[in-house]
Formats: C-alpha cells, sequence, structure tokens
C-alpha cells in the first residue's frame, strides 16, 4: 500500500515539477522573467551532482523523481537561455557553488560513500539560491511566485515520499527538507518583490 501511495505521490510530483517549468519557460520566453544562462548552466551542474549522489545514497529511484526532474528542467532552460543569447558573466556566488560542487565529487570519489558528496552538494544548492534571493532582493532579477511555489510542493511530496519508504536514513531527509525551506525563500521574496512594484506603479 505503502509502495502504491509513494508511487502515486511520485508521478504526482513530476507533473507539478513539469508544470512548473512549463509556466516559467512561458514568463522567460516573453521576458517578464530575466533568466540567466551562466545560473542555470550551475545550477545543472549541481542538480547532476545531487542526482547521482542522492540516487546513489538512497539506491531509490522513486525517492529521487523530484532530483531526475529538476535536473531536466535545468537543462532545459540553460539550452533556451544559451540559445536566446542570455549569457552572463557567472557570480562569485555561482563560482562557489561550482566549486563545492566539485569538492562533493571529490567526496565521493574518495570516499566511496554517496551521502559525504550529497551533504557537500546541498551548501551549493543553498549558495545558488542565495544569489537568486539577493537578486530579488536587490530588483536586479525578476522571478514569478508561482513557479517556485510549485517546486516547493515539490520537496513537500518528496519528504512524504521518503517517509513512505523509511530505511532509517536520516540523511535522506536532507535534500526535502532543504529544498522546501529555499524554493519557499524564494516563494515569499518574489510575492512581496512584486507587490511592492504594483504599489509603486
Amino acid at each position: 500500500m505503502q509502495n502504491t501511495t509513494s508511487l502515486i505521490l511520485g508521478c504526482l510530483l513530476a507533473l507539478t515539477n513539469l508544470t512548473a517549468i512549463i509556466i516559467y519557460f512561458q514568463k522567460a520566453r516573453i521576458g517578464s522573467s530575466t533568466p540567466n544562462a551562466a545560473s542555470w548552466m550551475i545550477w545543472f551542474g549541481v542538480s547532476l551532482v545531487n542526482l547521482f549522489t542522492y540516487q546513489f545514497g538512497t539506491g531509490d529511484w522513486v525517492k529521487s523523481i523530484n532530483a531526475y526532474v529538476a535536473t531536466g528542467n535545468c537543462f532545459f532552460m540553460f539550452s533556451f537561455c544559451l540559445f536566446r543569447g542570455r549569457m552572463k558573466e557567472i557570480r562569485k556566488l555561482d563560482s562557489m557553488a561550482i566549486y563545492i560542487a566539485l569538492v562533493a565529487l571529490v567526496c565521493w570519489y574518495v570516499s566511496g560513500v554517496a551521502w559525504y558528496g550529497n551533504v557537500f552538494i546541498q551548501f551549493a544548492v543553498a549558495i545558488s539560491f542565495a544569489a537568486t534571493f539577493i537578486g530579488v532582493i536587490k530588483g536586479t532579477h525578476h522571478e514569478h511566485a508561482l513557479p517556485w511555489l510549485l517546486w516547493t510542493i515539490c520537496h513537500g511530496l518528496t519528504l512524504c515520499i521518503v517517509l513512505l519508504r523509511w530505511d532509517n536514513q536520516p540523511i535522506s531527509l536532507l535534500y526535502p527538507i532543504l529544498g522546501i525551506c529555499l524554493n519557499a525563500t524564494i516563494t515569499v521574496t518574489a510575492s512581496i518583490k512584486n507587490q511592492q512594484i504594483k504599489i509603486a506603479r
């Protein structure tokens, strides 16, 4: 019963994630959102490392559904931004995220334990989100809240799946819980910032 429920949640998660990227893509296509190819390239790299370390760590593809779809989303948006010529310079925080991702790979390779790499990659994820958060706050980066809300829900569903398929690995909770916190932060920040812009007009 738990396996069936987790599979249903996994399908719902994938649909929600795809819906979010479609909305995000539409906003970017018409110019009301300002994605940067450099940032999405870094997110793709970080997501790829996260996917492999989380998949190997859990040994459970159902728990990793969100990581699979997120990695595909990042590659899609990076390709779109690159095609549209929206490659800006790589920011210091983005560079730091790259270095930490490389450290995560080295930790995994040297230790042979995927979880070590996955813990390190969460720092890279947090730093990459910090760059977006700062951009939204400063007004140099415009985001719509809805896609980020949907991604928050996706991480919530991932957390439910992990709990339903619990295998006594507390470390497996880190990725979904951090994802909820980070995406929720962007959701709230973007919502408040957009409301302020409307009032200013």
